[in-house]
């Protein structure tokens, strides 16, 4: 079966209509299946400004 241009282009008209028209999907857990943690943020370890002076680095 093949499509004209016009039927291509109602069929993926509809196709954002119809998702749109979907349930939202469930949030995930915070520890997903990874082993990620996504409840915080991680900060780094080192401390920039003590980094810099270790390096010699002026600020």
């Amino acid at each position: 079966m093949s499509l004209d241009i016009n039927s291509a282009a109602r069929i993926l008209i509809k196709i954002p209509c119809r998702l749109a028209a979907l349930p939202p999907c469930p949030a995930l857990p915070s520890n997903d299946l990874i082993g990620r943690d996504t409840d915080h943020i991680q900060m780094p370890t080192i401390n920039i400004l003590e980094a810099l002076k270790a390096a010699d680095h002026p600020i």
